[in-house]
Order: structure tokens, then C-alpha cells, then sequence
């Protein structure tokens, strides 16, 4: 006949209130398990089924009990894994492996290397071979070879051998190099400045633009400036242009009549005054000139040299566009027209102080007493000379 044991779920064994009697048995129904009562233990002891989740606690209690040097072993009965922290503070050796994951930290616990969010924290020392992704904050001391590309806030010393993309700034912010319209700003101050032209994309060298002028060019030099050109043929002599014109390098508007179209002037350190002026020569338009918008203009250049009375420079010499020369200090030549003076006093204006043979073209005069005569100073006064 069949044998029929006590039965019951699993629930219903772990609610038990009352223990087995010694040798009763008991089948849990839900998870097919044997139990036998020894008289003390409610719900008796299990004598079958044993399944993973007991191999599982049985083993991960090798892990997280005892003591084990450099490492520590967490277990995790829900998911039923174990985890481990590494401690490499005493570790000598290499460490080798094809896929090393996770997170390094410091002693601090601080992170070193985030897995996460890929990003390295600290002090490198030594050689990298590879490429190196991401924002890099601090020095690096060594070469680098390769390119790099994003921005580098900080000093560089030494040598940089392949091309540098981008604009410069200085250390506070202002623009030096504009890689965008290529223009440069700042000051050159030391060594020898040497300017390629055949790096350029052209052979014209520019400082300042249309839109954006100089206002001042400065040159301190010890010696000379020496400028020089070589000549390809008899007619092909070289020249300084001063390109002058009114309204705005942009918008230029045409010249007028009497203009000071400019031209060489010279000043000179007199221990009170740092720029007096020396002497002039410069073109001008004439001031009969009507201009139309041409081609040409009608003008004149004049040489000039400070007087000692004053700070206004006399014209010494006047050369006209028909080829006439005007001297107020000058032998009378061929081509040369005298100085034209309506009275005494004009000629003491122009002319306070007199060289020895001097001469000039008197309209009216007193002294001495001519009406169109050529005057000329003996050293000591003015004389007719007919």
C-alpha cells in the first residue's frame, strides 16, 4: 500500500510553529524538497535539493570570509555575484592585459583614470605611443611628435617643427596674429626681422590695411636705412610712392588745388624742443591749379630750411611745373626766376636775414629806391644792380 508523508509549501514549512518530531518527514511541494524533524529545528532539516543558490552561498563564503592580502571580496546574494577591490599600493611588476577595464583610484579615493566618463586625472610621467583623446590640464615637459589639434592655454619653450594653424593672442587676450584676415599686431623689438616674400601668396608685403590704416610708422634706428633694388633695365629705376589723396583710403576723393601732397622732412633734437623742424622737400599742388579729375596734375616742389628767427621754414627753392625755379638763396642761373618782392617790408619778411650776394627782383623799394630792379645784398645792404 502507499506510504503518504506530511506535505505542505514552502510557506507554509518556514510558518511552522511547532518542530518535527525526530525522524517525521516532510515534502515541500513548490520546490520538490525532503526535510526530516530531529525534535528541535522548526520546519526540519533539509536531506535533499540541494541546488546553484547553495553552491553559490557556499562559495562566495570562501570570498568574503577570512583575510586576503591586496584584495577584498564583496557578495551580492540578489544578483549572485561577486565583486573585488584591487589594492596595488605594494604591487611591483607590469600588469598585462588585452581588455583592462574600469575606474583607478587614488589613495585618496579620488579618480585617477574614469572609466566613465574617459577622462585621465594626475601626472603622467614617461613615454606615450598613441594617440591621446580628450582636454589635457597641465604641464607637459617632453616632445611631442604628431599633430595636435584644440587649444593650448600656457607657455611653450622649444622648438616646433610642422605647420601652426590658427590665430595668436597674448597673455591678456589681445589679438597678435589674425590667422583669419592674416594680420599681425604687436611689436617685433629683437634680432633680425626677415620677411620672405617668396612665402607669401604674394609678393607684395603690406602693413595696415585700407580699412585698417596705421596711423604711425616708426623706425629706430642707429645707423641708416638703406633700401635696395635691382634694376632690369636703363628705364627701370625704383621709386618711394607717398600716394596721397583726400576723403578715406576706401573712398579716396580727389586733390585740390594747394594741397600739401608730401615729401621728405627732417627734424632735429635742438636740447629744448624734440622735433624742431630742419628743413623740407615736398610737392604741392599748385594753387592755380584747377583739377578735373585727371591723370595729371599741375604742381610744384619746394626745398626749404628753418629759419633761426621762428619756426617757420623758408622756401629756399621753388621749382614750378614749367621747369622755372623760384630762389630766395640762389645765384640767379639760366633757369632760374628771382624771388619777386613788392616792397621793403616783404622783403625783410621772407628774406630777415640776408646772405652775401643775395638777389631778388624789387617791384617798389626805398632802400635802395627802385621801381622793378634786381636788388642784391653786398653783405651789408641791399644794392641796384642797374
Amino acid at each position: 500500500m502507499p506510504l503518504q508523508i506530511r506535505r505542505g509549501t514552502e510557506a507554509e514549512r518556514t510558518n511552522m510553529t511547532q518542530p518535527l518530531a525526530q525522524g517525521e518527514l516532510l515534502y515541500v511541494t513548490n520546490d520538490q524538497r525532503l526535510y526530516i524533524g530531529n525534535g528541535a529545528t522548526l520546519g526540519g532539516v533539509q536531506i535533499t535539493g540541494y541546488t546553484n543558490e547553495d553552491a553559490q552561498d557556499a562559495t562566495a563564503t570562501l570570498f568574503s570570509n577570512g583575510t586576503h592580502t591586496g584584495i577584498t571580496f564583496t557578495y551580492n546574494d540578489t544578483s549572485a555575484s561577486i565583486s573585488a577591490v584591487l589594492d596595488l599600493s605594494n604591487f611591483a611588476g607590469t600588469i598585462r592585459a588585452d581588455a583592462f577595464k574600469g575606474s583607478v583610484f587614488g589613495d585618496d579615493s579620488t579618480p585617477m583614470v574614469d572609466a566613465i566618463n574617459n577622462t585621465f586625472n594626475g601626472s603622467l610621467s614617461g613615454n606615450v605611443t598613441g594617440n591621446v583623446i580628450g582636454n589635457i590640464t597641465g604641464n607637459v615637459i617632453g616632445n611631442i611628435t604628431g599633430n595636435v589639434t584644440g587649444n593650448v592655454t600656457g607657455n611653450t619653450t622649444g622648438y616646433h617643427t610642422g605647420d601652426v594653424k590658427g590665430s595668436v593672442f597674448g597673455d591678456d587676450s589681445s589679438l597678435l596674429v589674425d590667422a583669419v584676415d592674416r594680420i599681425f599686431y604687436g611689436t617685433i623689438d629683437t634680432g633680425n626681422t626677415i620677411i620672405d616674400t617668396n612665402s607669401l601668396t604674394s609678393t607684395s608685403f603690406n602693413i595696415g590695411t585700407v580699412t585698417s590704416p596705421i596711423d604711425t610708422l616708426s623706425l629706430n634706428l642707429v645707423n641708416s636705412l638703406e633700401i635696395r633694388s635691382r634694376m632690369t633695365s636703363a628705364t627701370d629705376g625704383k621709386f618711394i610712392i607717398l600716394n596721397e589723396s583726400r576723403g578715406t583710403l576706401v573712398s579716396p576723393a580727389a586733390v585740390q588745388a594747394g594741397d600739401e601732397l608730401g615729401g621728405f622732412l627732417v627734424k632735429a633734437f635742438t636740447g629744448t624742443a624734440t622735433s624742431a623742424v630742419a628743413g623740407t622737400f615736398g610737392f604741392f599742388v599748385d594753387s592755380t591749379a584747377v583739377i578735373a579729375g585727371g591723370s595729371f596734375l599741375k604742381t610744384k616742389a619746394i626745398i626749404s630750411a628753418s629759419t633761426d628767427t621762428g619756426a617757420t621754414e623758408a622756401d629756399a627753392l621753388i621749382l614750378n611745373s614749367a621747369g622755372v625755379a623760384t630762389a630766395n638763396a640762389f645765384v640767379a642761373s639760366k633757369y632760374t626766376q628771382l624771388a619777386v618782392y613788392a616792397n621793403d617790408a616783404a622783403r625783410t619778411s621772407a628774406i630777415p636775414s640776408p646772405a652775401k650776394g643775395m638777389m631778388v627782383l624789387m617791384t617798389a623799394g626805398t632802400s635802395p629806391a627802385v621801381t622793378n630792379k634786381v636788388v642784391a645784398y653786398d653783405g651789408t645792404a641791399w644794392v641796384a644792380l642797374h
